[in-house]
């Protein structure tokens, strides 16, 4: 019974701190950001000029979205219909794992 007791605190508390400090989405726009200014200078980097005029083009053009889960975030970031970059975030942590290609 103890352990029992010990285990529900324990997963209170995870589940607390998760709730707590879930990113914000002004803390996922940042990261998104982030990741698409990494691609913009792999353009220059490459001298895609073609590309780096859709990705200014685009970034007129983008919708986002914030899901708050109460333990989670998602931060999705659209073109049109199509979804280009999806981003997680739990205890104030965002990851970003790929930027997909619009088309």
């Amino acid at each position: 019974m103890i352990r029992l007791i010990g285990l529900l605190l324990l997963v209170a508390a995870v589940g607390g701190g998760a709730c707590l400090t879930r990113p914000t989405e002004a803390m996922m726009k940042a990261e998104a950001d982030a990741t698409f200014a990494s691609a913009r200078r792999q353009q220059v980097k490459d001298f895609d000029l073609g590309a780096l005029a859709k990705g200014a083009v685009d970034g007129l053009t983008r919708k986002t979205t914030y899901e708050d889960f109460q333990v989670a975030a998602r931060y999705a970031v659209m073109d049109g219909d199509k979804e280009v970059l999806s981003c997680w975030g739990a205890y104030t942590r965002v990851m970003c794992p790929e930027l997909k290609e619009a088309r």
